[in-house]
């Protein structure tokens, strides 16, 4: 059989393939294995993402932030990451690996943190990472998942725990490690500064 396929189809498969390398190579382990939904569980996932995005978008303008040239992937993956951003030569997407996106809580934590990161690296593309050593840098993961959360906060109206941890942590637990972190902040303070260009 021969698939015959448009310009615009290959260079949609170029770019899918440039993400899906990215996606390998950064946010996978060797072992890691194709994750497995049925279609409904896909498509219903799919839309709960869809009926979201028109408020977030407009929570995200309304913080002086642009969606404008944000692209989303959406995707089953393999059980790894459960979402980032990527460059584009549009610019930048923002991607969810559908299988780690089992509640409406979970959409709802880590959309807007996925779109945040990709309108970050969109405006600021020094943050960007090339490697898996600047992909680990304490200073750099710092300061994009904080960004990242934050405007979680603001666009998604989402408490610190939340934000931080979706429905993947009980209330009580979410609690708990936010009063630990405090607890220990001059420690990890003194940590970070340390380590700051390290992974």
């Amino acid at each position: 059989r021969f698939l015959t396929l448009m310009e615009e189809d290959v260079n949609r498969l170029a770019r899918l393939t440039g993400f899906l390398q990215h996606y390998r190579k950064y946010w996978c382990e060797e072992t890691d294995r194709p994750a497995s939904l049925s279609p409904a569980v896909t498509l219903s996932r799919i839309q709960a993402v869809r009926e979201r995005l028109p408020s977030l978008t407009r929570s995200f303008e309304r913080l002086g932030i642009t969606l404008d040239g944000v692209s989303l992937i959406l995707f089953v993956g393999y059980n790894a990451s459960n979402g980032h951003a990527v460059r584009t030569p549009e610019g930048c997407a923002a991607w969810l690996a559908l299988e780690r996106y089992p509640t409406a809580a979970s959409i709802d934590a880590f959309l807007p943190h996925e779109l945040a990161h990709a309108a970050h690296y969109a405006l600021v593309p020094e943050l960007y990472f090339e490697s898996v050593e600047e992909q680990g840098a304490t200073g750099r993961q710092l300061i994009t998942e904080g960004i990242a959360t934050r405007s979680a906060m603001r666009a998604g109206g989402l408490d610190e725990g939340l934000a931080l941890w979706g429905d993947f942590l009980a209330p009580e637990a979410r609690d708990a490690w936010l009063a630990r972190c405090r607890e220990r902040h001059a420690d990890l303070v003194s940590r970070i500064l340390e380590h700051w260009n390290e992974p």
